[in-house]
């Protein structure tokens, strides 16, 4: 079990570095983009490198987020922007602030302040956010279901 809750960290912090490398300015999406504002909480998660993979489940991650109040989050705000709460390899929070628009509401972009891109996720038949991105030999894959319609559900993850 210790295995797999320093290998949820771990997990988190690297989509959260990979996040926090993007960059541009989003504005809210349109109409579509509307429903998809809320509180949406990590459901899966896969890490991929090289020949290894690492994956936290569903159940697996329930049973550590009740254990130790984890809750790695992602927010969508009206007004384009986004925060994704997750844990450090110590145990600390931190949050990555972003800004987030879907045209369609399908598709959503995320981006930073930063220089170096963007990360794309899709949106599932049942509303499920996944965001995939791959560098190199390593990949990561978040699975989020929305538990509330709006931001800042639990206490820890709001701004």
């Amino acid at each position: 079990m210790k295995t797999k809750k320093v290998g949820l960290l771990v997990l988190t912090a690297v989509l959260a570095l990979v996040l926090a490398g993007c960059s541009g300015l989003v504005g809210g999406g349109a109409d579509k983009g509307k429903a998809l504002v809320g509180t949406y909480e990590l459901e899966s998660m896969e890490l991929k490198n090289g020949s290894q993979t690492q994956s936290i489940s569903k159940e697996q991650y329930k049973q550590l987020s009740e254990q130790g109040n984890i809750h790695i989050t992602l927010e969508l705000s009206e007004d384009g922007s986004a925060v994704l709460t997750g844990i450090t390899a110590t145990g600390d929070t931190q949050k990555a602030d972003l800004k987030w628009k879907s045209d369609d509401g399908k598709t959503i972009t995320f981006t930073s302040d930063s220089e170096s891109g963007k990360v794309s996720a899709t949106v599932g038949d049942n509303g499920e956010i996944t965001l995939e991105e791959s560098q190199d030999d390593t990949s990561v894959k978040m699975v989020f279901s929305k538990i509330s319609d709006k931001p800042g559900y639990y206490s820890d993850s709001s701004k």
